[in-house]
């Protein structure tokens, strides 16, 4: 709040000139201090729109349009999402950079999108968290037991299969046939499928503002028994 206020007190008693921020940083700190502050601020900008991009390529492809993949179904190969990062990413930044050349003005202009496309972000949040706050059977989990699996197709237990392949398989890479040879969790357990958005009402949101930190290597699992969250090397 404090801040606010004096950001407007700086910004009200004369025009900002070129600088934005960084020009209020340097005339309330101090040259000393402003310079400091404005290499760390023009690195931390620089970062942020690679990561912009690379979040903005990641969501029209993961949720919008993945038939647009160039290199094939990334899901199966993450190795693909990347070559994608790489030819969008390189894309949008050429388009950033044109319009950020063409000059100040003209970026100013897109200040009015950009904010209509947050807010409209914001509402779509809103109205998705009550419109499904009894859940939605749309997107689909699958479970070994207690253990969330992920990145399987084919949520069974049959040979051959995803589940399979990943518990099955034996220190040398041959995967066995005998499920008795499995890993002893797979032989001993059901796969079932849940849905993956529960919804308000089912108390999920109440459920996580505890932490829940885990250990690297454990799996996720519904229950708090070590059984379910151990990693399969234990």
């Amino acid at each position: 709040f404090l801040t606010g206020i004096s950001m407007s007190a700086i910004a009200t008693n004369g025009v900002v000139p070129a600088g934005g921020s960084y020009f209020m940083i340097s005339r309330s700190l101090g040259p000393e201090f402003g310079g400091a502050v404005g290499i760390l601020f023009y690195t931390a900008t620089t970062v942020a729109a690679a990561m912009y991009i690379i979040g903005a390529v990641e969501i029209f492809l993961t949720y919008m349009a993945p038939m647009l993949s160039i290199f094939g179904d990334f899901s199966k190969d993450p190795s693909i999402m990347y070559n994608n990062f790489r030819v969008y990413g390189t894309i949008l930044l050429w388009v950033m950079c044109t319009i950020v050349s063409i000059g100040v003005a003209f970026v100013s202009k897109f200040a009015a999108v950009a904010l209509a496309c947050v807010i409209g972000s914001i509402i779509a949040i809103l109205v998705g968290i009550f419109y499904n706050i009894n859940g939605s059977d749309k997107l689909q989990m699958c479970f070994l037991g207690a253990r969330l699996v992920s990145q399987v197709d084919n949520c069974t237990r049959e040979i051959g299969g995803d589940l399979w392949n990943i518990y099955c398989t034996m220190e040398n890479g041959t995967v066995t046939q005998n499920i008795n040879e499995c890993d002893p969790y797979f032989a001993t357990h059901n796969v079932s499928t849940r849905p993956a958005i529960v919804g308000l009402a089912s108390g999920v949101f109440t459920s996580n503002l505890g932490s829940h930190f885990m250990e690297k290597g454990q799996i996720v699992a519904d229950t708090n028994s070590p059984d379910d969250y151990e990693s399969l090397n234990n």
